[in-house]
């Protein structure tokens, strides 16, 4: 019994340790964007260079993203559409990005850029857009949903169709 305490003791010592690097690799992040913003370095320039792949670059740019004013990340709006665009593990993060941003600059500006990504897309761009719109306006999303229906690739079709199914039964 006493062995099992001396063990659990050295793991918890372990996390301890572990929270306390964590902490203090946290700050010192904070400290190098502090930094960077406050010498003038292009940082808008370098969060752009970093949201195309490789994934850890892309990581590291949303979570210094998140931490930048709204006017600031304004500026790589059409960024963050295109990575809202398909299905991805930090989908979730750029939505939120997205939302973060003054709704009605989001919908005067949302279309145009999305628009030319599903010009050559699939169903995925289409249902990424429609569960994205459908959290800014619904209007707008139904417009797309339309939009959609109409479209010659019968994956797109259905997937309009899918939203009106979805959008009935959560109105009921």
């Amino acid at each position: 019994m006493e062995q099992t305490f001396v063990e659990d003791q050295f793991t918890w010592q372990q996390v301890v340790d572990k929270y306390i690097r964590f902490i203090t690799a946290s700050r010192e992040l904070e400290d190098s964007i502090k930094a960077l913003r406050n010498e003038g370095v292009r940082l808008i320039g370098s969060l752009r260079k970093a949201l195309p792949p490789p994934e850890i670059d892309r990581y590291a740019a949303l979570y210094v993203l998140e931490q930048l004013p709204v006017s600031e990340r304004l500026k790589l709006f059409p960024e963050l559409v295109y990575l809202a665009s398909w299905t991805n593990g930090f989908l979730e993060t750029v939505r939120s990005l997205i939302l973060s941003l003054p709704r009605d600059w989001v919908l005067a500006n949302v279309e145009k850029i999305a628009e030319p990504l599903m010009q050559q897309g699939t169903d995925d761009e289409y249902r990424r857009f429609l569960e994205l719109y459908e959290q800014l306006d619904r209007n707008l999303a139904r417009k797309l949903a339309s939009k959609a229906e109409q479209n010659s690739n019968a994956d797109i079709q259905e997937a309009g169709r899918e939203f009106f199914q979805r959008l009935s039964v959560d109105t009921k």
